[in-house]
């Protein structure tokens, strides 16, 4: 569960004098109003080969007071979208949080990065054939490719000539894992979090 403290303005609040007028006491007080986002359910479990777009909860933002909701919802700290894993549909104050793609994909001559924990990955200059030189942090990868991306965050490249997937092992290189794309979720038990905030 998630609260934000916002303001709400009161209206003019008067009271009676003794000659029989009112006297303007406050235009503008406020009082603390939270903000709930419930989710339903709050936890699940997935199998591992479940696929991007996966049902995973509703979402309702609710205002104390019964006031009406009009503002903002989205992802925040601490885990945010959960590095891909966390899609948010919907609007007012009913959305779907449903699984992601678990990572950014960037292509050559695009643009961008895909980051991990062990750093920030981009492209440099065309290597061989039509993969070019992976950096890490700007420094050489040892490896060429044409697309990186990062699943749940695992950094993988992909190699056109030979159509294998590669997984990065921090502080070690590139694992050859075969023809077949990275799982949606990693095999095995894994915990994937993500931080659905609301504002008004």
């Amino acid at each position: 569960m998630t609260r934000a403290i916002i303001k709400a303005v009161l209206a003019a609040a008067f009271v009676l004098m003794g000659t029989g007028g009112w006297m303007l006491l406050s235009t503008n007080q406020s009082v603390p109003v939270t903000l709930t986002v419930s989710l339903s359910p709050a936890t699940l479990m997935l199998a591992d080969n479940s696929i991007t777009g996966t049902f995973l909860s509703n979402v309702a933002v609710s205002v104390s007071g019964g006031g009406a909701f009009t503002g903002n919802v989205g992802f925040g700290a601490p885990y945010g979208n959960g590095n891909g894993d966390c899609t948010l549909t919907g609007s007012g104050s009913s959305y779907i949080l449903a699984l992601g793609p678990g990572g950014p994909v960037i292509y050559p001559g695009q643009g961008g990065s895909v980051s991990s924990a062990e750093g920030t990955f981009t492209f440099g200059a065309l290597s061989y054939g039509s993969e070019y030189a992976v950096l890490l942090n700007g420094m050489d990868a040892n490896s060429a490719s044409d697309r990186l991306e990062v699943v749940r965050g695992v950094v993988y490249e992909f190699l056109t000539y030979n159509g294998h997937w590669y997984q990065r092992i921090p502080s070690w290189g590139w694992a050859d894992i075969g023809t077949t794309a990275p799982l949606p979720l990693p095999s095995g038990t894994s915990t994937q979090k993500c931080t659905v905030t609301a504002t008004q």
